[in-house]
């Protein structure tokens, strides 16, 4: 049995990268990678969102910040991670995802190619961060667990086969390319015509050579387990995140509340002991497929369905081979969060009239206690200036 327990802290200085685009990259394969344009908005203007996830020592790549909002931010919130250090050699490469370039970008800035993945390394790496990942662990879980999950998703290679596949799906299905985020991309045949959907999946498999169809569900609680994949092979679980998404599965915020809350909150449709047990043989799962080449944070996305019979769980929505916003969403809970209140966190988009936003006092009208921890108020997690404004706001329960 995988033990339950919680990430053990290395003594490692790292040097943070805020690469949101890396699923982008990914399925584009290129070093020089030019990001659509929103994409590398979002890079820059969350650049700072390692000042709450990473720990005291670490530092992270700024290409400027605001020194006032920096300052004030760390100093409210006992922040003690700092902005781009003058000896990078002193650090480790820690970035959102690795790929051909994120490395690029630790190349940029000064990093010495002999400390970061070669070519051989990335590329399993991508495969990893591909969809067959997440049919592999979820067969693997169905065939593992003693209790009834969702049915896994299938990866085609012919359009003939998923076309057949597709309109067998009684109540619908959803096409995914292999390398995707936050429910973008995604193909649901409720919603696009057989023609279109059966086109677009056609392009997919001409271009990645794979699409992965599941089947639509009624879902009613979204979440995810968080891991660390060591060095050593193992793989860790740290948490929990709960999060919302639109009705296809996109996301929009995740709620920030400690683990035993989650927790309780998930109890309503599934027992405790299934979620004990998922984590007990994710692990494992998790360490065969990974086989040691891959080492860093990741997160499984999951979520409960309602059906005729029930509530059920899917086990493997989405593996993502790199740090993910539940990630962000835990360190705000179990730093940031005071005890009694209730949080969420999102990213919003300034007025287009207004795109330099507020130059209000980061913590002007916020309730936060002598350990830094946030009651009452909205908080940006990064400079609010530019198109996207990264929010965590807290309501005290009490």
């Amino acid at each position: 049995m995988h033990t339950i327990r919680t990430r053990a802290v290395d003594h490692h200085r790292c040097l943070h990268l805020y690469f949101p685009e890396n699923d982008i990259a990914l399925a584009r394969n290129l070093s020089n990678f030019t990001p659509p344009l929103p994409a590398l908005q979002m890079r820059l203007c969350g650049q700072s969102l390692p000042m709450w996830y990473g720990t005291e020592g670490d530092a992270f790549i700024d290409y400027g910040i605001d020194e006032h909002w920096y300052a004030a931010t760390s100093e409210a919130f006992r922040l003690k991670v700092d902005t781009m250090p003058t000896r990078i050699e002193d650090y480790r490469p820690e970035p959102w995802g690795w790929s051909r370039a994120s490395r690029k970008a630790f190349l940029d800035v000064g990093v010495r190619a002999e400390v970061l993945p070669d070519d051989e390394a990335l590329t399993r790496m991508r495969l990893l961060s591909s969809r067959r990942t997440t049919a592999l662990l979820s067969r693997g879980m169905a065939k593992a667990l003693p209790f009834a999950v969702t049915a896994p998703p299938q990866i085609f290679t012919d359009i003939d086969a998923l076309a057949k596949c597709v309109a067998q799906m009684p109540h619908g299905c959803i096409a995914k390319m292999p390398w995707s985020n936050a429910g973008r991309g995604n193909i649901n045949s409720n919603i696009t015509p057989s023609t279109e959907m059966i086109r677009r999946c056609a392009d997919g498999i001409k271009r990645y050579g794979m699409v992965c169809v599941e089947p639509c569900h009624d879902r009613v609680a979204d979440f995810a387990m968080l891991w660390m994949a060591r060095d050593d092979g193992t793989v860790e679980y740290t948490g929990l995140s709960l999060f919302e998404t639109t009705d296809t599965g996109a996301y929009t915020a995740n709620i920030i509340l400690p683990d035993s809350d989650i927790r309780t909150k998930l109890q309503q449709y599934i027992p405790t002991k299934q979620l004990d047990m998922v984590v007990q043989t994710m692990g494992p799962e998790l360490e065969r497929i990974i086989n040691g080449a891959y080492h860093g944070p990741l997160g499984v996305d999951m979520l409960v369905a309602r059906t005729d019979a029930g509530y059920i769980l899917d086990v493997a929505v989405e593996v993502n081979m790199r740090r993910t916003m539940g990630h962000v969403a835990h360190a705000l809970a179990m730093r940031h969060l005071a005890d009694g209140s209730t949080g969420r966190m999102y990213v919003n988009i300034a007025d287009k009239g207004n795109p330099e936003g507020s130059r209000c006092e980061p913590t002007e009208g916020c309730d936060i206690d002598v350990y830094g921890r946030l009651r009452h108020g909205r908080v940006n997690l990064t400079p609010p200036i530019g198109r996207f404004r990264y929010i965590f706001e807290a309501t005290s329960r009490l």
